[in-house]
């Protein structure tokens, strides 16, 4: 609100809260190239290989420069600003793993005859979101021998969805940076008599810090209680699909680690708030 009093349009705002950060950060990057290089000398990676892999690097951290921008123009509050980011990034390398299984899990006798035609288009899919992955590209750029391009499908795409988000955000600067501090401040009454039933008991021989860290910031012990059983769930489902073992094992690995990273953030985003 007070940077629109000053007379500046959305365009300076928008540059001056995300560019100005946006090109310190690839000017960190930049800087380290020199000193990278010197690598290449001792043997063991190429030029080709650096400059391929920060070209991924750079091209990344603009697509989240610009992906948490638009997320905050259309945000009320940081922390949904923060929400919105992290379930892109984790949403992307999930679903191109997943579509990348699918056809090998569905490839039977027992599949329907209806679905046998899709199976090649879901797997091209998935290889497709597989590529766009920095991930993925980084360990293409250090396997031996690479010969790529520099700047690579993932740089080009990278770019691209960056200008977008930020044309975006140029957009909907104006409709959502109309809202009153009454509207962004209002609060919505809580059923207190209603939630009064599943409060936690305060016993008082108990470190109130830890209790109370438990309790508000964790979920208590019903959530925990909930999140283990959906923890235990996710191997029984994918083996019961499958029918690999193997392949349930590593298809677990990757939905739970993910899972677990993702409430580390959430975890760790409500200690810095709290």
């Amino acid at each position: 609100g007070l940077l629109r009093m000053t007379g500046m349009n959305a365009l300076a705002i928008l540059l001056g809260k995300s560019t100005s950060r946006l090109c310190a950060a690839v000017l960190l990057l930049a800087m380290q190239v020199p000193f990278t290089l010197l690598a290449a000398t001792l043997g063991g990676v190429s030029t080709r290989q650096i400059l391929a892999s920060y070209a991924t690097i750079g091209a990344y951290t603009i697509l989240l420069c610009n992906l948490a921008l638009m997320a905050s123009v259309w945000a009320r509050k940081t922390s949904k600003a923060a929400t919105v980011v992290m379930t892109v990034l984790v949403v992307h390398p999930t679903l191109a793993f997943i579509l990348g299984k699918v056809p090998g899990w569905l490839s039977g006798s027992t599949t329907p005859r209806e679905l046998t035609p899709w199976l090649p288009r879901l797997q091209a899919l998935g290889d497709h979101l597989a590529s766009l992955s920095p991930f993925h590209r980084l360990a293409e750029i250090f396997a031996t021998g690479f010969t790529g391009e520099i700047v690579g499908e993932q740089v080009r795409s990278s770019l691209w969805a960056a200008l977008i988000c930020f044309l975006l955000a140029w957009a909907i600067f104006g409709k959502f940076a109309e809202r009153t501090s009454e509207e962004t401040g209002r609060m919505v009454p809580l059923p207190t008599v209603w939630l009064r039933r599943f409060a936690p008991p305060r016993p008082a021989n108990v470190r109130a810090v830890e209790w109370k860290d438990f309790h508000f910031l964790f979920g208590g012990t019903w959530l925990s209680f909930a999140k283990w059983m959906g923890y235990g769930l996710i191997p029984a489902v994918l083996t019961a699909i499958t029918r690999d073992l193997a392949e349930s094992v590593t298809a677990s690995v990757f939905l739970i680690g993910t899972l677990v990273g993702c409430e580390v953030l959430v975890a760790s985003g409500r200690v810095l708030r709290e």
